[in-house]
């Protein structure tokens, strides 16, 4: 989560052009950020100018472009050719391999086998002799009513179907790992379409609630998809998220806004202690959310139990970048955002590996980042909703079907809530960041491969000595946890590594005093051997509750004592407070 005074989410990287960024320091005003007009990253230069060449290329580039940025706008973003490729592979190394084409045949006689064996326990309506189990995190079928006839049937007719597909799309001799992971990852999605706890003819828990209301629970759904629909088109968030406003409800904690320029606000928050711990902390948020995640209500914030903890807390608020920050790269976030803080933040109080990126790295590869480029070119930046989009297909089942289901189907609305709320608030991405961190960070992982470069010097993660404090997640479909763990063989320093229970976000927002949360941590220091991240699971004790008083711990066992608590910005260095907190960029739509 955080080293001892900063928390870096985001990456920096060496400038791609040729161009002079010049960060404000202390004692100089706020001022724009210094944008080159340069094509991406692989931009073909052309002819020299007046030559026919070059308008030729030139309107080459154009077409192509528009015309995959047209594709890319009707695809949520998604290259045809990165998908097509994958089944033409897989299609032909299996159309080759008789010997996979025999074991499938013979899965498939042995599967209608056991369901037929199965047909007269769903007969008598028996909860014994189930050809098949759910996997632990799927629950479409969980209620009583599936488990009668025919629905019993239905359900475990599908479930075998899956997992034959499963069979299918896997294991196959000649494919690319890349691409069979595509083609099963693809071929689930349809089949999760098709299942038939969201077709409301089988599907026994819409059938009952739709005998009991005689039918309005249908009315009520097409209500709450003609409210969703006129909130989508008129940019208004979900019903619900209204009451959680930043600043309001949610993002209360006191504070200033103090220091601005065009891309973040920092802010200071108020100390709720006589006595502060002599180093401060820096939260940086990943660019891609906005930072009140962790300043939720006054009753999970983050912050606010750091404070009242007796820490200085500063946390930097992103700008929701526009068609004019387009040319905003992944140096600008270094140079004009973090370092622009530390900046700040020593003037007022001085008194990762992208290997293992989980299913997400399916969808990037050369064919999907040039055809995001071109996406990204013709708006300026990837829009939110494509972000929102992509997160929720790698979880469909959670996010987008049993919400059709739940509000479409049985007429009822999911009760918002503040972290459900939060994440409809995306933001945007600016076009050359994106296109810089796909390709470098996650095509070449450069930055595991020590080939990544900040100022013009290659940089190498084993140079970072300073003590960590890392967390992990068991539930995290955005960053797995056994990539994160992977700063242990990285790092140069002693590492203190966290495995919470929970999801991406809802892992991270684990108050003390949240029911049913678990975690495991443990130290390594620098010196000693490396353990793999399924060894650590099974032999580090799980402890209850939440693990933020362990990361409070581990802050005071690297602290130099307390001090009286700094003053709120220091004016006649520059860093005058502008505005309470939580600011005006977190409320930029």
């Amino acid at each position: 989560m955080s080293t001892h005074t900063e928390h870096i989410e985001a990456d920096s990287r060496d400038k791609a052009v040729s161009r002079s960024t010049s960060r404000p320091g202390p004692g100089r005003p706020s001022a724009p950020v210094p944008k080159s007009r340069h094509g991406k990253e692989g931009d073909r230069g052309g002819a020299p100018a007046g030559q026919a060449a070059d308008v030729t290329e030139g309107s080459k580039q154009i077409l192509d472009r528009l015309a995959h940025a047209w594709v890319g706008h009707t695809t949520a973003g998604v290259s045809p050719a990165s998908i097509l490729a994958a089944y033409a592979d897989w299609s032909w190394h299996l159309s080759t391999s008789p010997g996979k084409q025999a074991q499938l045949l013979e899965k498939a006689w042995r599967k209608t086998m056991k369901f037929a064996g199965f047909l007269p326990h769903a007969l008598a309506g028996s909860e014994s002799g189930a050809c098949i189990q759910p996997l632990a995190h799927d629950k479409r079928f969980s209620s009583e009513e599936w488990q009668e006839w025919p629905f019993n049937a239905v359900h475990q007719s599908f479930l075998l179907t899956q997992q034959w597909w499963h069979n299918a799309t896997t294991n196959v001799d000649g494919v690319s790992e890349h691409h069979g992971d595509v083609v099963n990852f693809t071929t689930r999605q349809i089949l999760d379409t098709l299942s038939p706890s969201n077709n409301p003819c089988v599907n026994p828990e819409v059938i009952k609630r739709s005998i009991k209301t005689g039918g309005r629970n249908f009315l009520q759904g097409f209500a709450n998809w003609f409210d969703d629909s006129r909130r989508l088109a008129f940019g208004e968030p979900p019903a619900g998220a209204e009451e959680y406003q930043p600043g309001r409800t949610v993002a209360v904690t006191p504070g200033k806004v103090v220091y601005r320029n065009d891309l973040m606000e920092l802010i200071q928050y108020s100390p709720a202690t006589d006595r502060v711990r002599a180093e401060p902390v820096l939260i940086v948020p990943a660019w891609i959310m906005k930072y009140y995640i962790l300043d939720l209500s006054p009753e999970n914030s983050l912050v606010r139990w750091l404070v009242g903890q007796g820490h200085t807390v500063f946390i930097i608020s992103w700008k929701n970048p526009g068609s004019e920050d387009r040319d905003t790269g992944m140096d600008d976030y270094r140079e004009s955002g973090i370092m622009a803080a530390l900046d700040a933040v020593n003037a007022i109080a001085s008194l990762t590996d992208f290997s293992v990126a989980g299913e997400l790295e399916l969808f990037i590869d050369e064919s999907e980042v040039d055809f995001l480029e071109d996406l990204m070119w013709d708006t300026g930046y990837l829009d939110s909703i494509q972000m929102k989009g992509t997160f929720q297909f790698l979880r469909s089942n959670d996010l987008i079907w049993s919400h059709l289901v739940h509000d479409y189907l049985m007429g009822q609305r999911m009760p918002m809530f503040d972290l459900m709320a939060w994440s409809t608030d995306a933001t945007r991405l600016p076009y050359r960041m994106h296109s810089e961190y796909l390709r470098r960070l996650y095509l070449r992982n450069e930055l595991s491969e020590g080939r990544y470069k900040v100022g013009g010097n290659v940089i190498s993660l084993g140079d970072v000595r300073l003590p960590l404090f890392v967390v992990g997640t068991r539930k995290d479909h955005i960053a797995p946890w056994q990539s994160v763990f992977e700063i242990h063989a990285l790092a140069g320093g002693d590492v203190t590594f966290v495995l919470t229970s929970g999801g991406h976000n809802a892992g991270v927002v684990s108050e003390p005093g949240h029911r049913g949360r678990v975690y495991q941590i443990a130290d390594k220091a620098a010196d000693a051997p490396y353990v793999g991240p399924e060894t650590w699971r099974e032999e580090v004790a799980e402890r209850e509750g939440s693990w933020w008083p362990e990361w409070h711990t581990w802050l005071c066992e690297h602290s130099a004592g307390e001090s009286g608590p700094p003053t709120m910005g220091v004016p006649d260095q520059g860093y005058k407070p502008l505005a309470d907190a939580p600011g005006r960029y977190v409320l930029q739509r």
